[in-house]
């Protein structure tokens, strides 16, 4: 099955399962986003963007918050998984990550967002000159790898909880030795959608996140279907 096709499957799934839980959906998005707002608002102090010590701070500031929105993402794929299976679903699924096992996620997070953001801390140094675009460039495209490499750790500290954290990267990197293209593809189908969503005030990205987070629930399942031949 090409790209497009399994792209539109697991999308006209994802539709049809959302609309079922359509409810706790949104909730779950409102409340991660809003508790994400305040957080950020409240670690973001202003900086001197032009000063390399100002871009560290700002840097540093981003990675911290992005340790409360991975374990928000690890209840976030609970709740979904549960959309999909047997589970009740119940709102309080998205506070899972602080109560259970938060230094694992904490720990997986850390590997990846550390070695993501050191692609692009090259580029840093050259801030004001045209090394910047060259180093910012090749960064992207570092960054991205690992992300898709890494992009199924979160699931499956959700479904193998004896793993290690340094097995679960390894199982996503197994995972996704030949579907990096496959989630970069889906990934980009939402593009219109979330410039859609931009343009109404936000607005609609109260539906957009949603439905790509179902479709994200989906691409892994079907990877571990697939790898068990299920």
């Amino acid at each position: 099955m090409n790209m497009t096709n399994f792209s539109t499957k697991i999308k006209a799934l994802s539709r049809e399962k959302l609309l079922l839980n359509l409810r706790l959906a949104l909730y779950s998005y409102l409340i991660i986003e809003l508790s994400i707002l305040i957080l950020t608002s409240i670690m973001s102090p202003p900086l001197n963007y032009n000063s390399i010590g100002g871009r560290f701070l700002g840097f540093g500031i981003i990675f911290l918050c992005s340790f409360i929105v991975a374990i928000f993402t690890l209840g976030k794929r609970i709740l979904y998984l549960s959309f999909i299976g047997q589970t009740e679903s119940t709102l309080k699924m998205i506070f899972y990550g602080f109560k259970n096992t938060p230094d694992r996620v904490i720990c997986v997070h850390f590997i990846i967002t550390s070695s993501s953001l050191l692609c692009l801390l090259p580029s840093l140094f050259f801030y004001d000159t045209f090394l910047f675009w060259i180093f910012f460039l090749a960064g992207i495209i570092g960054f991205i790898w690992i992300q898709l490499s890494f992009s199924q750790s979160l699931f499956l500290l959700v479904d193998f909880p004896e793993m290690s954290p340094k097995n679960v990267l390894l199982k996503s990197l197994e995972l996704m030795y030949h579907n990096k293209l496959k989630l970069l593809y889906i990934y980009g189908s939402f593009i219109p959608l979330y410039i859609i969503g931009i343009l109404s005030f936000s607005l609609g990205l109260v539906l957009v996140v949603p439905y790509k987070d179902m479709t994200l629930t989906y691409f892994y399942l079907n990877l571990i279907r697939t790898q068990h031949k299920l």
